[in-house]
């Protein structure tokens, strides 16, 4: 039996994020699809996510990224 993971994709409303959220939800994994209009706080989101993806424009993926290393637990992966 393959480990599923919690998964957070950000920008899930977007072409690539919501292909990103279909594709890991075929794959049998918990995913929380969530956008930058409809997330209020990320950094709490992504606390107990094992993999957060970055769907966004490439201009916020850098802010994006440093507010969600600081919450997320050891060993947790940002693609």
């Amino acid at each position: 039996m393959k480990t599923k993971m919690k998964v957070v994709v950000v920008g899930a409303k977007g072409v690539v994020g919501r292909a990103i959220v279909e594709l890991l939800e075929w794959l049998g994994h918990k995913v929380f699809g969530v956008d930058l209009d409809n997330a209020k706080d990320l950094s709490q989101i992504a606390e107990e996510a094992e993999v957060v993806f970055i769907a966004v424009p490439i201009s916020r993926i850098a802010e994006i990224a440093r507010e969600l290393a600081g919450a997320m637990k050891r060993g947790s992966l940002i693609i």
